[in-house]
């Protein structure tokens, strides 16, 4: 089935998601969290309720956008994820059932390969929470006469400066099991055939969300003393693959006024695996 550029504009279904402690702890669990240091994140006895990574708004977008991916054609054998942004317009309360409409913003051609781009709004009782936008390449789909994508939003990191904080988060060989649990169950993150089948020799790779994830909570541990409630938007391309029980490795300038450039490596290997990596904090 050939990809279908006529439905630009194309909107899902509204997709409800109820949530509770246990789907944010999984979630936070998923993206590595610990006991020490952010047991607010993991237990639902916390003083006012379990508190949410606000990656987690990237959640109850899965079925919408695989809608959408669906309407247009687009296989997920197909795909790579190519990059993701989050803007986060309040906090999560402890439990609630959340809508998301996902949107077709459009189809770009970099001749070899396309990429789509969709967003989404996601709503709690009638308040915009997150607004998200992937970019997917779709592999075998160029050519077709399109625009080129147009620029997403990045912060240069300074030149010849060292990082306000480097943070280490070494993940375990379990982490995509644990990870799809959230609900990005592609087999790929699982099956080591599949993963092989995909050019993956060395087994199932690490979802890029998850490393996004790991890449929020550096923030929120390092830049907002813990409360990830003032972490209102991020953003970032995926470079290279991770793999379970990789060490994720993140950098990040503090640039001022809550804005944050940033980047993330693994200890085993010497290329970025995230790369114009961008983060916004409010005031305290």
């Amino acid at each position: 089935m050939a990809m279908d550029v006529s439905k630009v504009g194309a909107e899902s279904s509204v997709h409800e998601h109820a949530y509770g402690w246990r789907e944010l702890a999984t979630y936070a669990l998923g993206i590595g969290a610990r006991r020490d240091g952010e047991l607010a994140y993991l237990y639902e006895g916390h003083d006012g309720g379990i508190r949410a990574y606000p990656t987690y708004g990237v959640i109850p977008t899965f079925e919408p956008v695989r809608e959408l991916m669906g309407l247009a054609g687009i296989e997920m054998a197909q795909v790579i994820h190519s990059s993701q942004q989050i803007a986060v317009h309040r906090p999560l309360p402890p439990t609630g059932k959340l809508q998301t409409v996902a949107k077709v913003d459009g189809f770009y051609d970099l001749r070899r390969f396309a990429t789509a781009r969709l967003t989404t709004r996601t709503e709690l009782e009638g308040e915009l929470m997150f607004e998200t936008t992937w970019s997917i390449v779709v592999q075998g789909e160029g050519g077709f006469g399109g625009k080129r994508p147009p620029k997403e939003e990045s912060l240069s990191i300074p030149k010849d400066t060292e990082p306000t904080f480097e943070r280490a988060f070494a993940t375990s060989t379990e982490q995509a099991l644990l990870y799809r649990l959230s609900g990005d169950d592609n087999p790929l993150h699982a099956d080591p055939k599949i993963a092989a089948e995909a050019g993956f020799e060395d087994g199932p790779i690490l979802h890029g969300l998850c490393t996004f994830g790991h890449v929020g909570r550096a923030v929120v541990l390092e830049l907002a003393e813990g409360d990830a409630s003032r972490l209102v938007g991020m953003g970032g391309r995926f470079s290279k693959p991770v793999w379970p029980g990789d060490t994720i490795v993140v950098r990040g300038w503090d640039l001022g006024d809550g804005a944050v450039a940033l980047q993330a490596a693994v200890s085993e290997r010497p290329d970025p695996v995230m790369t114009h990596m961008w983060a916004r904090l409010s005031k305290a």
